[in-house]
């Protein structure tokens, strides 16, 4: 919080900066008097004001006998903020601050520390800010949840001079309290609440240039003259008119201060620079633009991503993006980290209503990346007017030895197209069709990682390949049952042979497949498959696949077999009839042909004295006795076998041989 010095601090003059100085001199000072006798207390303070007023001098004195001569050093402790331009391109891409008790001081560069920590600081002052020689940290950084629970914004719209601010009081509290806090609420998955109060347009000193600084301790001076207490709310939001600023907006990162451009005061710039407030130390939503997708010979553009308020945001203030989310906290409980490869259900990233147990991203880290895939559908606020996002969005959380940019980076999957719009900007354009749709696969430059998009629709269906080893194993190949082979058992064992992998992961197991569906995942060791529920009589499929470490699958062609458990039709002998008498010792036997419901007839065997005669085959129906029969009485049956090894016989029929 900023807790501004009472005597306004502007930025603009030597004075003011010279306090903190005054305050260790006086220190100094006193620590000495403890040590002296009162006669010597007049001397000390003598020395004090001397002291004093050279070093007023050496900041004052701008002669030529002076020219060479560097300004004093001088210490200070406050809290570091890296803020982030943000809005117009070409603007400075970041600032740097100190803020303290007496008021904010802009730094010419960075310092070794993180946005929001405490620091002391020994400076020099330049024209750019102050040059920071040394710095250690005052305190470690609270880890204070940032990106969860309410947010109090005060807005602060602010002029100078004959300057126009084009936002009132009222349309700076209607945006905050309307769209921005319903943009919040619905991509934190109503974890975070943003609620806004707006000063009157409050005059100001000009500033003389963009001084973030300067308008800042101006600002909360001036809410607090007019009565407001900035310190209560959880952030401050100061609205500048154009004159001087070139960027859209700025916010510090992890910090309670944003600054916003009157003409810039719309949904995109508020929500983008609280995203820097929250902590996003990701910075922005950017593109990696390649000439092909497996290639390194690429581009990084900071800010191209389309579909992110982290990015450029032209057509729609979509979602932050998984990468970003995932950094405020907003992703815990719907994220999945990958190490292997596998199948994937991706629900859309927008819903705050996932089904339980549904994942919305997967982070999956390999030896040259991180990557993040998100699935993102037109609905809620990434229904954009026109180009909205639709489909399966591949992002880079890091270049590990290679990035320049900081942040998360979108990946385009179809590098040689691209979406006229009117903002006639060839790599924005080029963006509008990064994501992966049904059917397509991308495969990373080393053959780390590949992902296949299987289907979309109301969730979307992967299948990933993870590891350096993209080399499926052999397919299995299947023992027993038989092809179209019938058995009775309703509880048959299923069996293939070993199989085999040569891509190094080593094979890690197989899926059994059964009529479409994977019903048992057995061990590397593995080769047989008991079923443990009973089937249906009637034909089955089955298929066994091959599993390495890395993911890769490959499945066997798929069997059918037979489950038969019931015999074939009943039927009769129809020659010789019952009783008749035939005048040949090797008559001739024929029958009617049964029905079998499952597997079929496979064939007849004809047993003449109760003894096997012939064996016919499942197309016929008719046969001559195989050997002579002596005069006399004897007896016929035929026994019909199915596939499955069924049987159904005949009554036995009697006739007599005469000669």
């Amino acid at each position: 919080m900023l807790f501004p010095d009472p005597r306004p601090f502007t930025g603009q003059t030597a004075l003011p900066k010279m306090y903190p100085i005054y305050t260790r001199i006086g220190e100094g000072a006193r620590f000495v008097d403890r040590f002296r006798g009162a006669a010597d207390r007049g001397r000390v303070a003598l020395r004090r004001v001397v002291t004093l007023a050279c070093l007023i001098t050496l900041f004052t004195h701008t002669g030529a006998a002076n020219a060479d001569v560097p300004a004093p050093s001088i210490a200070l402790t406050g809290t570091y903020f890296e803020a982030h331009a943000d809005g117009v391109p070409g603007a400075s891409a970041e600032t740097f601050q100190l803020v303290t008790a007496h008021g904010a001081y802009d730094l010419a560069g960075p310092v070794e520390a993180e946005s929001g920590q405490r620091v002391t600081v020994t400076a020099r002052q330049s024209p750019g800010g102050l040059v920071v020689k040394e710095a250690s940290p005052a305190a470690p950084r609270a880890p204070a949840a940032l990106a969860a629970g309410p947010k109090t914004i005060l807005a602060i719209p602010v002029t100078w001079g004959s300057i126009s601010q084009p936002v009132t009081q009222s349309a700076a509290a209607a945006l905050l309290n309307g769209d921005v806090a319903a943009w919040y609420a619905e991509t934190s998955y109503g974890g975070l609440t943003v609620s806004a109060t707006s000063t009157p347009v409050l005059t100001i000193p000009d500033p003389g240039a963009c001084n973030a600084s300067a308008i800042q301790t101006s600002a909360i001076s001036a809410a607090q003259t007019a009565g407001y207490a900035p310190s209560s709310y959880t952030n401050r939001m100061i609205i500048v008119p154009k004159q001087y600023c070139g960027w859209g907006g700025l916010g510090q990162v992890g910090g309670p201060t944003s600054w916003v451009r009157g003409d810039q005061w719309s949904l995109r710039v508020p929500v983008h620079e609280l995203g820097h407030n929250l902590g996003l130390r990701l910075w922005h939503s950017n593109a990696l633009l390649c000439t092909d997708a497996q290639t390194l010979a690429c581009a990084e553009h900071e800010y191209y991503n389309p579909y992110d308020a982290m990015g450029l945001a032209w057509e729609g203030v979509g979602h932050f993006g998984a990468p970003q989310k995932d950094a405020l906290g907003w992703l815990d409980g719907r994220k999945e980290t990958i190490t292997a490869g596998g199948a994937v259900t991706l629900a859309p990233i927008e819903l705050a209503t996932a089904g339980a147990g549904e994942t919305q991203a997967v982070r999956i880290v390999t030896a040259h990346r991180t990557y993040w895939l998100e699935y993102r559908t037109p609905q809620l606020f990434d229904l954009f007017a026109t180009h909205p996002p639709n489909g399966v969005y591949v992002t880079i959380e890091q270049l590990a030895g290679v990035s320049t940019a900081e942040g998360p980076m979108l990946l385009d999957m179809h590098p040689a197209t691209s979406i006229p719009t009117p903002f006639a900007d060839a790599s924005y354009e080029r963006m509008l069709d990064a994501a992966l749709t049904a059917g397509e696969t991308y495969t990373d430059p080393w053959s780390e990682l590949s992902v296949t998009v299987e289907s979309t629709g109301a969730t979307a269906q992967l299948m990933l390949t993870v590891g350096t080893d993209l080399t499926p194993p052999a397919a299995p190949a299947l023992s027993g049952p038989a092809k179209n082979q019938a058995l009775r058992t309703e509880t048959p064992t299923l069996s293939w042979s070993a199989a085999t992998d040569t891509g190094g992961s080593g094979l890690a197991g197989y899926d059994v497949v059964l009529d479409g569906v994977a019903v048992s995942w057995p061990g590397p060791g593995a080769t047989s498959y008991a079923v443990s529920s009973p089937l249906a009589e009637g034909s089955h499929t089955w298929s066994v696949a091959a599993r390495d470490a890395a993911g890769n699958r490959t499945e066997s062609p798929a069997r059918t077999f037979w489950v038969d458990r019931t015999p074939p039709a009943a039927f009769a002998v129809s020659a010789p009839g019952a009783g008749a008498t035939v005048r040949v010792r090797r008559p001739t036997v024929t029958w009617s042909a049964p029905t079998d419901a499952h597997s079929g007839l496979a064939l007849y065997r004809v047993l003449v004295d109760g003894r096997l005669d012939r064996v016919v085959s499942s197309s016929g129906n008719a046969t001559r006795i195989a050997r002579l029969l002596p005069r006399g009485s004897h007896t016929v049956r035929v026994v019909a076998v199915d596939r499955a090894g069924n049987a159904r016989a005949t009554a036995i029929v009697r006739f007599t041989v005469r000669l």
